[in-house]
């Protein structure tokens, strides 16, 4: 605990002491953005901001995003076990550069179908191996502080009627999360 002396020259030292420290403490170099939820997005993130964890190998983390279908048709995503393949996005100027995707087990499983007008909840864990870490996956970033979203690499819609007909490959807004801050945790 600081103590201020009563003498004006201590009274003044005090006072510069406290300018600097809040100086200092709103010169801050983390220039992450604030996001400002996108409610039309089909997919949800649970917070509009993570801040991922640093751990022995690697920055870790874990984010719920709920899917829903505002569509006519049946949409589906391909899986293996519940996995599915997507990729995180940050934001760099003006443009979303691909950042981070999860490793994704080469099986192929029953899609997940999700009905017009129904939810599909996805678990994602986030995992980013240091930079000096011989391990995968990686933020391809060493600046991983930033805007964020998520797109879903594979997503179909299809006729509910015609489970075995044609599918069309989800627009780009159909697969694209709403927008979030992404912090990680000092090492």
């Amino acid at each position: 605990m600081s103590h201020c002396t009563p003498n004006w020259n201590g009274r003044a030292r005090c006072l510069a002491l406290t300018l600097a420290i809040a100086l200092a403490s709103s010169c801050s170099t983390d220039t992450v953005p604030t996001s400002t939820r996108d409610s039309a997005a089909h997919f949800q993130t649970d917070s509009s901001a993570y801040t991922l964890n640093a751990g022995v190998i690697g920055y870790d983390g874990s984010l719920v995003v709920t899917y829903i279908n505002g569509t006519t048709r049946a949409t589906s995503f391909e899986n293996c076990r519940g996995s599915t393949s997507f990729t995180f996005e940050k934001l760099v100027g003006t443009v979303w550069q691909s950042v981070w995707s999860p490793a994704v087990l080469l099986c192929y499983g029953p899609p997940i179908v999700v009905l017009p007008g129904r939810t599909h909840v996805f678990d994602i864990s986030v995992f980013g191996g240091y930079p000096d870490c011989n391990c995968r996956p990686r933020f391809s970033t060493p600046d991983i502080p930033g805007l964020y979203r998520i797109v879903w690499n594979v997503g179909y819609a299809t006729d509910p009627a015609n489970a075995g007909g044609a599918r069309d490959t989800l627009r780009l807004d159909q697969r694209v999360s709403n927008q979030f801050v992404l912090k990680v945790q000092s090492r």
